[in-house]
């Protein structure tokens, strides 16, 4: 009886706790997860083994079997346990893909003969806060085959989509929130479609990592996985650094304070083409004309873009091994206000 209750202790109910305990997780933190829950299932499992043959060698099995029922009263609550995490987290990322696709996105996109507003009758407005989602799904289109990004979650696009729109919509809601004034700039189509969105923040308020944490940046590792996540943190690390080495190098401290760092620059793809973006872009560095301005880019064809608007390329770096299929190069771009120059301004390439 006391070896029949012992293998009861070790059989499918704990394997089964342990796969359905790791199978929401991904890749390293799901094996780490199995590898935990496993040992813990043997220590429990061995010490409730001794109990069990000690009771039945003194006490006989009236008290041998109420071991067993308790063991298996466990193995079943925390297979229960698991299965309703598992669920919990299912439904909700089940939720959020319909909340997000592909009704909202259709929804976002300007009409053919819709009325868009040109260069001369530029207006741009704050984002509203309601309108976060809509901003990020257009961000996410924009950036969704940027290669900084596909570096960064591999995949297939489906999931780099999906991936980026949870990313920037809290990233938005990040910058809203932890920023004095709102740095958000948009522009909106005559059926109030977002047809242009991007940001001006100041360089010298940078996001803190609590702030990040409180909009819930540890919740990417479980929804998309914790390889992403590591090199989300590695690249842009890495990204910021440089940011921050390049503004030391070729703005003058008198200017650091006003110094902007424009990012999320997109248009509506159906869009491109129109003047659009040059037009928004104007508009916005016109108001801040006394602002040195700074951006990277990942893209050539984006170089050209800026360079056309007065920015200029003061570095290039390659991010990955040599030979790495995920390789990228990026370009860190200035447009400085007048007097704002160091003298150090020359173009660096790096790889």
């Amino acid at each position: 009886m006391g070896k029949l209750l012992t293998c009861q202790l070790s059989s499918p109910p704990w394997q089964s706790s342990q796969w359905f305990l790791a199978a929401p997780f991904h890749g390293k933190f799901q094996e780490t997860l199995c590898s935990l829950v496993y040992c813990c299932i043997q220590i429990n499992t061995s010490a409730r083994q001794e109990a069990a043959r000690y009771a039945m060698m003194h006490h006989g099995l009236s008290a041998a079997l109420p071991w067993g029922l308790i063991a298996a009263s466990m193995a079943c609550l925390l297979t229960l346990l698991a299965l309703f995490t598992r669920a919990a987290l299912a439904n909700h990322r089940r939720c959020w893909r319909v909340s997000h696709f592909p009704a909202k996105a259709k929804e976002t996109h300007p009409r053919e003969d819709e009325d868009v507003p040109v260069s001369h009758t530029i207006v741009l407005r704050t984002l509203p806060r309601s309108r976060r989602r809509d901003a990020a799904i257009l961000a996410a289109r924009a950036f969704c085959d940027s290669p900084a990004y596909v570096h960064i979650l591999r995949g297939d696009r489906t999931f780099r989509l999906e991936a980026l729109v949870w990313l920037f919509e809290r990233n938005i809601a990040l910058v809203q929130d932890e920023s004095a004034l709102d740095p958000t700039r948009c522009l909106f189509s005559s059926s109030d479609s977002i047809t242009s969105f991007f940001w001006l923040r100041p360089f010298a308020a940078p996001v803190s990592l609590w702030a990040k944490i409180r909009a819930g940046l540890l919740w990417f590792p479980i929804l998309f996985g914790t390889a992403p996540f590591r090199r989300l943190l590695t690249i842009g690390d890495k990204l910021d650094e440089t940011t921050r080495v390049v503004v030391q190098k070729h703005i003058s401290s008198d200017f650091l304070k006003e110094t902007l760092v424009l990012e999320r620059m997109v248009v509506d793809p159906s869009l491109h083409g129109r003047g659009l973006g040059s037009a928004c872009l104007n508009s916005a560095l016109a108001s801040n004309a006394k602002a040195p301005v700074v951006l990277s880019t990942q893209l050539q064809r984006n170089v050209e873009f800026y360079s056309r608007i007065g920015f200029q390329v003061v570095l290039e770096q390659r991010f990955g091994a040599p030979g790495d299929p995920f390789g990228f190069r990026s370009w860190w771009m200035l447009r400085p206000a007048a007097g704002a120059v160091a003298t150090s301004s020359a173009k660096v390439k790096s790889s």
